[in-house]
């Protein structure tokens, strides 16, 4: 698995290209929506459901982490990609692992 700052580094050149420009109030608007809603996060295929809030997470890391549907988007910092990155990737994880147990249990059977 590559790490976070090779795939960011990659696909943003180094920071120097971003689709959306950063905004610090966005950007502490998604930490406190990461920190409150942490354990009941949902991933999609596009966004994460965090607490209402819709957030891309597609086209990593050209508009990642701006709000999905809002009146203007905006990009978070890169600490707070990196923090939305391992909360997606964690309950990724999660979801498969039981996904793989469900499967392990019904092949159980044969």
């Amino acid at each position: 698995m590559k790490s976070f700052y090779w795939r960011w580094a990659t696909s943003t050149l180094f920071g120097a290209y971003y689709g959306k420009k950063y905004c610090a109030e966005w950007d502490a608007a998604l930490n406190r929506l990461i920190d409150k809603h942490w354990e009941s996060v949902e991933v999609g295929a596009h966004t994460v459901n965090l607490g209402g809030a819709q957030v891309w997470i597609s086209n990593a890391f050209y508009s990642y982490g701006t709000q999905y549907g809002g009146v203007a988007e905006f990009r978070p910092s890169v600490r707070t990609m990196r923090r939305l990155d391992s909360l997606v990737r964690y309950v990724q994880d999660k979801q498969e692992d039981e996904k793989r147990q469900e499967h392990l249990k019904q092949m159980g059977g044969f």
